[in-house]
């Protein structure tokens, strides 16, 4: 080990040792993990298992969805998965997802821009797929119809259907965008 690679871990260990002491100090550690213990085991196994299939599924979307990644580098994906949802976990206000566009130049060489685009492209899909649950679950009477409002319902409608009206207008919406000018449609000097 070298002395950068010692000074990281270091730094890690500080900063894992300061979150611990920081709990205890705070709050405890028995008080934060009390609610847990009334959990049964096998609902916290399935859960787990649950948000790592999700972990994997959205590594293989994004792995999938760009043709500058490599074909073998599933794993790398992964591992971007991961340190961004690490990263939004722990910055405030979804300022995390910054790094996605970062990661997806430092690894994979995608352009900044373009990896911004494919991130607000896979966000609308997330809540595509939020609100075609949300609405399967209406329908099949899981959600009570009458707290919900006729506006919201048409909310979530919209919301399930906007993706697919998005990709039908994607050549209209390119073709717009060529013909204004502006840094949008250009992308940066340089």
């Amino acid at each position: 080990m070298n002395l950068r690679n010692a000074a990281l871990l270091a730094v890690n260990l500080a900063i894992l040792a300061a979150f611990v002491y920081t709990v205890e100090r705070f709050g405890g550690w028995g008080t934060l993990l009390k609610p847990w213990q009334t959990i049964p085991p096998s609902w916290l196994l399935m859960a787990s298992l649950a948000q790592l299939g999700s972990f994997g599924l959205r590594a293989l979307r994004i792995h999938l969805a760009e043709p500058a990644i490599p074909r073998d580098r599933y794993f790398d994906c992964l591992r971007l998965v991961c340190i961004n949802t690490a990263i939004n976990w722990l910055l405030p206000m979804r300022s995390g997802e910054a790094s996605f566009p970062i990661l997806m130049r430092r690894w994979f060489g995608v352009d900044v821009a373009h990896a911004t685009g494919m991130l607000v492209w896979l966000r609308v899909l997330d809540l595509h797929v939020l609100a075609t649950v949300g609405l399967l679950c209406l329908r099949s009477g899981l959600l009570a119809s009458g707290s919900l409002s006729q506006l919201a319902l048409l909310g979530v409608a919209a919301a399930a259907i906007a993706p697919l009206v998005l990709y039908a207008l994607r050549g209209a919406m390119a073709g717009w965008l060529t013909t204004h000018g502006g840094k949008l449609a250009h992308g940066p000097p340089e």
